[in-house]
């Protein structure tokens, strides 16, 4: 990191601010704020497996990115919805009586809400997004992984050359949108699924390498 300069370091601060602005602004338009810790498994070239439990919400490098991605989603959407772009908008509605805010609850509260939490979905139109406090989104920021990004960036090219791109039809977005669910969840189960088994792996050496008391407090942390 030798060609980092003063210069670079005041531009992320800019992008830092502007994250945080704009995570107030989606927390006061009802953003669901659970901030459940998540593990974070490594396994090395000898099949060693080391498991930590992080809170990267906290971290300000974690708020600029992600907050720097749904503050990209958000602009390609309001672009394509004053564009009149049909597009593989994400959507959410909260069920009756949720609590927004749960940042600061109990950690079985926080992980209580996710049994009553409807799940999101995708539309050829553009809906609120109530869990992320946001009018409108679209995912945008990783073409090159998921073919929704790919679909979005292909619809926007109409705003940038409109005389000589065609956007695809609503009609074939949503004859897209039902597979590209289903993908989208097989492969988040799968990841879910990947990370439970190395957690399983994890637990089963500590109980041929560790008392009892340490094996309790990391099964119930992870």
């Amino acid at each position: 990191l030798t060609d980092v300069n003063d210069q670079h370091f005041k531009c992320l601060e800019t992008v830092l601010y502007m994250a945080k602005l704009h995570r107030k602004f989606r927390e006061a338009n009802g953003m669901l704020t659970v901030n459940i810790p998540s593990p974070k498994v490594k396994v090395n070239g000898f099949g060693i497996v080391s498991v930590a439990v992080e809170d990267t919400e906290s971290s300000a490098s974690h708020l600029l990115v992600s907050e720097a991605m749904v503050m990209a989603g958000r602009v390609a959407a309001i672009i394509a919805r004053e564009a009149r772009l049909s597009m593989p908008y994400r959507c959410h509605e909260y069920p009756p009586g949720l609590t927004h805010s749960l940042s600061t609850s109990p950690l079985a509260d926080r992980l209580r809400v996710f049994d009553d939490m409807t799940a999101s979905c995708i539309d050829a139109s553009p809906m609120p997004h109530q869990a992320m406090g946001l009018d409108c989104y679209v995912k945008a920021t990783s073409p090159l992984r998921r073919f929704g990004d790919l679909l979005a960036h292909y619809q926007l090219k109409h705003v940038i050359n409109s005389k000589n791109w065609r956007p695809i039809p609503k009609a074939s977005v949503e004859e897209t949108i039902p597979s590209l669910y289903r993908n989208e969840q097989y492969l988040k189960r799968l990841q879910q699924s990947t990370v439970r088994y190395w957690i399983v792996v994890h637990i089963s050496t500590l109980l041929k390498t560790s008392d009892s008391l340490s094996i309790m407090a990391d099964a119930i942390a992870l």
